[in-house]
């Protein structure tokens, strides 16, 4: 929990003190320039605490991919389940706080698609790999089919609907 309130607080402060030294220094000055907004709104606090939420299912991937490398699936699968929560529950709430129009400067689709792509494929795939459940040949084949089809289906931009829902598996 600890490194979920670590990460929050610098995301925090990345967004308050944005650094922009091409901005700020056109011959591109070494020297960082942080400037302060203030223009922060309620409507932007929540659209970006969502960004945030969503964020965290990267440090739950994470910390499901190492109790995987040390072959802790009870463990692997407590922390994928924890990642599920937060995304089942991420999307209707930027939907809810209009997370593109209050939080524009955050790609939540894109973020979200990243973690899916750890939390429902690679450390699956993973997992069925390293466990010895598919021996030889067959975990190596099925290592790189899931892992390829997966990516291909995830970059197809028909497989959301119009409010952003994925349409078929997993959504």
């Amino acid at each position: 929990m600890y490194i979920v309130a670590a990460l929050t607080f610098l995301s925090v402060l990345t967004v308050c003190y944005r650094f922009d030294p091409l901005r700020a220094h056109p011959n591109l000055d070494p020297v960082p320039h942080f400037r302060h907004d203030i223009s922060m709104t309620t409507a932007s606090l929540r659209a970006l605490s969502v960004h945030f939420l969503t964020a965290t299912g990267a440090v739950f991937a994470m910390l499901a991919m190492l109790e995987a490398v040390q072959e802790d699936w009870p463990m692997m699968f407590l922390w994928l389940v924890v990642a599920f929560v937060v995304d089942g529950i991420d999307g209707p709430l930027a939907r809810k706080y209009d997370v593109k129009t209050n939080a524009a400067q955050f790609d939540g689709v894109l973020l979200d698609l990243i973690i899916d792509y750890l939390t429902y494929v690679f450390i699956p795939a993973f997992a069925l790999f390293s466990s010895g459940l598919l021996p030889g040949w067959t975990g190596w084949c099925a290592l790189l089919i899931i892992t390829f089809a997966s990516v291909i289906y995830f970059a197809d931009t028909r497989m959301k609907t119009s409010d952003n829902s994925f349409q078929g598996f997993p959504g």
